[in-house]
């Protein structure tokens, strides 16, 4: 029993009670130790990534790299770039002009930049800058797409079909228009080769 005595006279006082420090760490259960079998776990321990609560706290791994400390679902291992705030881990979208690195992608405010690098900005009127093939210093084509940001899709256009995932355009006195001339001229060679052998 607990009552500082050797009782069974091994040489022991208090052995296999919980106020005895049976792991040789300084500490007994009684004084705090949470695992009195393993000498690295006790009060005085340092937390370490193990899966462990090293220092008897309540928490297991907290303060390392391996622990969310702020809650957000990803740890440092796990690629968190600011582990005391919420507001920062993989995922989370970028917030323009906070200086923050929402994203922990390893760039700050990217979104403020010439994301599809064509030479606009979204403030200068580039209203996709994800897509080089939309600002306003293009010409409007014929698929589908406001190509100059001018509010309008595919302006001088007549339709624009789908076939599969290739778009069929149809532009208004432009390439068909052509075409159709085209073909309009290939009937008449016949006819100027027997008028010139004549």
């Amino acid at each position: 029993m607990a009552d500082g005595v050797d009782n069974d006279c091994n040489g022991l006082t208090d052995e296999g009670t919980t106020a005895s420090d049976d792991d040789g760490d300084g500490h007994s259960e009684d004084e705090g130790d949470c695992d009195d079998t393993n000498p690295g776990v006790g009060p005085d321990a340092e937390e370490r990534t193990d899966g462990i609560d090293n220092d008897c706290d309540g928490d297991v791994d907290e303060g390392t790299d391996g622990f969310d400390d702020d809650g957000d679902g990803f740890s440092e291992e796990a690629g968190d770039c600011d582990d005391t705030s919420a507001d920062a881990s993989p995922g989370t979208e970028e917030v323009p002009g906070n200086g923050i690195d929402d994203d922990c992608d390893g760039d700050v405010d990217e979104l403020e930049g010439d994301l599809d690098g064509d030479g606009y900005l979204a403030e200068d009127g580039d209203c996709d800058d994800t897509n080089g093939w939309v600002n306003p210093g293009l010409a409007e084509m014929c698929d589908g797409i406001d190509n100059d940001c001018n509010g309008e899709v595919d302006e001088g256009c007549d339709e624009v079909a789908l076939d599969g995932d290739e778009p069929t355009t149809s532009p208004k006195e432009g390439c068909s228009a052509i075409g159709q001339r085209s073909v309009g001229w290939v009937w008449l060679l016949p006819l100027v080769a027997v008028v010139r052998r004549r």
